[in-house]
């Protein structure tokens, strides 16, 4: 192949203004021309990419290593919220059966005092000659159950007014029934009075059960509402992990230029696809491409012209193979295409394809044109388990080369 010499490349291009444009060239049977001048600039070698590898490989670790510290740090803050949350919950049930049991209390000595009043109403009304004792002291069972009552002052009194009525029941005499029925009176006046000091003091504990349900209700909701943004601001910081991941991750596997897979990444990927087509006994084909006259358009116009070329290519070849197919940058003019599950007939035809559509640009500049073409090789993997990576790319270019040398080239 036909080299531009050093020469031609000195002229200067100082003088031709920076314009990119394709346009439709009807001298090349529907073909399609890229204009391109611009002065000389200094292109990143692809090498560069191994640094940036290793870089991202190193921020890609250190960030694993500080999400493997905090998450212990967040499982135990989880943890422990949730604990106390448990525990809270639990307080709660114990204080609402506290209160159930409160007001049933409540309610019982309530009928208790109503019970008593009724008997401190009857004794009033009765005669003083004597006559039958009140319905409430008729009923033992309820006196039996103030006397064995767990307050000591309403016992005592329980069971002073139970000796009262007994001795009004046993009283003969008009004056003994008259002091009897006193000793009565005054009994549940007491037993009263014990009563309604036993009702005020359970409604002052069921009121500061109310009052320390509603600060445990309250710490309660303080509490989860913390948990809510500890939980937000950890799925906040995954995120931003995950896109930064997913950033590094783009850095290292991708070539910066064009967009592709970098040398590393598509190597891996065919490493991949040759076990996975051995695993399911499907042939694998890939090719391999090399652009021709890309140094003589950056010896002439410069290397961002051949970038701009290079990123041209790279789109016209993702739009001529399939969606599953892969497209890696695999050296400065190199470009390797790895088609799963794709038959000798299948792989030779897309590897013209993409010859075909390479050979029909032209770059145009102040002192011609200049054709660009890709160089393909191909090779179908019939037995994957008996290929190796390097030996198959050791063909694939020894091919390329024989094609290039072999050629017969129109000059530009």
């Amino acid at each position: 192949m036909r080299r531009l010499s050093n020469a031609s490349s000195s002229r200067s291009t100082d003088s031709i203004p920076s314009r990119i444009a394709w346009r439709s060239d009807p001298g090349s049977m529907g073909g399609i021309i890229l204009r391109i001048d611009a002065p000389h600039k200094p292109r990143p070698q692809t090498g560069s990419c191994r640094g940036c590898y290793a870089r991202s490989i190193l921020i890609m670790d250190a960030r694993d290593t500080s999400t493997r510290r905090r998450l212990p740090a967040y499982r135990l803050l989880f943890a422990g919220v949730a604990v106390l949350l448990a525990a809270f919950a639990i307080w709660c049930l114990l204080l609402l059966a506290r209160v159930h049991r409160l007001r049933a209390d409540v309610e019982r000595h309530l009928q208790w005092s109503a019970a008593v009043d009724a008997l401190r109403t009857e004794l009033a009304r009765r005669p003083a000659d004597g006559g039958p004792l009140p319905a409430p002291a008729g009923d033992p069972g309820r006196w039996d159950e103030l006397a064995a009552h767990p307050s000591p002052a309403v016992a005592m009194a329980a069971r002073r007014l139970q000796l009262a009525l007994q001795a009004l029941t046993a009283a003969a005499a008009p004056e003994a029934d008259l002091d009897a029925a006193a000793g009565a009176l005054a009994a549940a006046a007491d037993l009263d009075a014990a009563l309604q000091r036993e009702i005020a003091d359970r409604h002052r504990r069921l009121g500061g059960t109310w009052r320390a349900q509603a600060v445990l209700v309250f710490a309660a909701l303080l509490l989860a509402a913390g948990n809510l943004g500890l939980l937000h601001l950890a799925h906040r910081r995954r995120l931003e992990l995950e896109r930064a991941h997913a950033a590094v991750l783009a850095q290292a596997t991708h070539d910066p230029l064009t967009g592709l897979l970098n040398r590393r990444a598509i190597l891996r990927l065919l490493r991949h696809e040759l076990a996975r087509a051995s695993r399911l006994g499907v042939p694998l084909g890939v090719i391999l491409g090399d652009v021709v006259r890309l140094r003589a358009i950056n010896e002439l116009l410069g290397q961002d012209q051949g970038d701009e070329v290079l990123v041209q290519i790279a789109r016209r070849l993702e739009e001529k193979v399939r969606p599953y197919d892969t497209i890696g940058r695999a050296g400065d003019d190199e470009f390797l295409i790895v088609l799963p599950s794709c038959e000798e007939a299948a792989t030779s035809a897309v590897a013209g394809r993409l010859g075909e559509v390479v050979s029909e640009h032209r770059v145009e500049h102040a002192h011609g044109q200049l054709q660009v073409a890709l160089t393909v090789a191909h090779a179908t993997v019939e037995r994957p388990a008996e290929t190796d990576v390097d030996t198959l790319l050791r063909r694939l270019k020894a091919a390329v080369e024989q094609q290039r040398r072999g050629a017969t080239e129109a000059p530009a």
